[in-house]
């Protein structure tokens, strides 16, 4: 494993929710809205991420146009996916007055259970690995259309599924400290061993510089 900055702002990013619970009192929907939101950023930023996708799908260049065209429907489509799992985690782990992820009442919560810096953090880290490895490594010219059309969706279901269904067991344990924290402690570990692995796959002609 290479600890470059896009890994090592990874781990930090993902270390914030352990501090959250351990010193803030952070309870299992304040995790489950912390990783909803990191949904919705992986998404935002996957857009450009299939515009600029250079790479040839079973030989057939995609065009301007038809890269635009992708990322449109990617984002109804991402949009809907992300809302639907929004209205679980919210019905699931929000009680009562929190039925759906409205963007009043998403902000809110973001403002009552002090969640702006892990958010924060997470975009820097989400932001800074679309940068360095995406644009500046060049990972673009060899990432095709369909492999970021694919991307945020294979972190959803495998991951997050992982983790609602965790969640829903230490909700009914009460959320004890040391569940919650083995929790967000694996998903880190899943994440950096699929950063890593996902950079490894693009970087076959142009070598990733982070």
């Amino acid at each position: 494993m290479r600890f470059t900055p896009s890994v090592i702002l990874l781990v930090l990013a993902n270390l914030l929710p352990v501090a959250g619970v351990i010193w803030w009192g952070w309870s299992v929907f304040s995790v489950m809205l912390l990783f909803w939101l990191e949904n919705v950023i992986v998404g935002i930023l996957n857009i450009p991420r299939i515009v600029f996708a250079s790479g040839t799908d079973d030989s057939r260049k995609y065009s301007v146009f038809s890269r635009v065209f992708t990322a449109a429907f990617f984002t109804v489509h991402y949009g809907l996916f992300t809302f639907v799992h929004g209205a679980f985690v919210f019905s699931m782990f929000g009680g009562e007055g929190y039925r759906e992820p409205s963007p009043h009442q998403v902000w809110q919560l973001i403002i009552e259970q002090q969640l702006y810096w892990a958010v924060a953090a997470l975009l820097i880290s989400h932001l800074a690995s679309l940068l360095l490895n995406y644009f500046v490594a060049g990972e673009y010219r060899t990432a095709t259309v369909k492999q970021m059309m694919r991307k945020p969706y294979g972190r959803i279901v495998v991951l997050h599924m992982g983790i609602i269904f965790g969640g829903i067991l230490l909700d009914i344990l009460s959320a004890p400290l040391a569940g919650l924290v083995v929790l967000l402690l694996i998903k880190n570990i899943f994440d950096v061993r699929s950063h890593i692995r996902e950079h490894q796959s693009l970087a076959v002609t142009a070598p990733a510089l982070s």
